[in-house]
């Protein structure tokens, strides 16, 4: 992300103000997150 461009928060900001509505253009929001993101997670009560 480049200093000073919000454009990546406005557009998850957007989503999330209206998180029940489709919205297309953002359908990769609405992804998993990729498994070498994930692989290592553990929540607190380590599920």
């Amino acid at each position: 992300m480049e200093r000073d461009d919000l454009a990546p928060f406005e557009r998850l900001l957007l989503v999330l103000e209206h998180p029940f509505d489709e919205h297309a253009a953002y359908s990769a929001l609405a992804e998993p997150a990729p498994a070498e993101q994930t692989e290592n997670y553990r929540t607190f009560c380590g599920t």
